[in-house]
């Protein structure tokens, strides 16, 4: 007679447990199968996305992104007198936006935005008499 070597073996005993399994679901099993086993939810890593005014009155309140999810950024539009708000930039001296308000923030990681502002012109003209 043949010898099995223990591979065979644990190969056969493997195809059963997952024959028993797929036909019966893990109510089949033991419930000493499952002794040691604690269950863990996973917990999906988060961001923060913080706006600062930059300048500017009112506050706009941070927002939490979670991983691999898209954050519509907040559409709150801080105000400063004598100044038009452009949007949002990660750089807190720049000239121009790169998000805007309502705009879609996809990246996994924190966040600063700062108000980009533009100071207003104004036309006087005099009338002489």
């Amino acid at each position: 007679m043949k010898k099995k070597s223990r591979f065979s073996v644990f190969s056969r005993m493997l195809s059963v447990c997952l024959t028993t399994l797929m036909v019966f679901g893990v109510s089949a099993l033991p419930q000493s199968a499952f002794a040691g086993l604690t269950a863990s939810a996973a917990t999906a890593a988060t961001y923060t996305v913080t706006y600062d005014v930059n300048g500017g009155s009112g506050s706009v309140s941070s927002q939490t992104k979670t991983h691999d999810v898209d954050l519509t950024l907040r559409t709150t539009v801080p105000t400063w007198t004598g100044h038009t708000f452009v949007g949002w930039n990660t750089n807190k001296s720049a000239s121009t936006a790169t998000y805007q308000p309502g705009d879609v923030y996809r990246s996994n990681s924190n966040l600063t935005l700062y108000a980009i502002w533009k100071i207003n012109t104004y036309t006087v003209s005099y009338d002489t008499v």
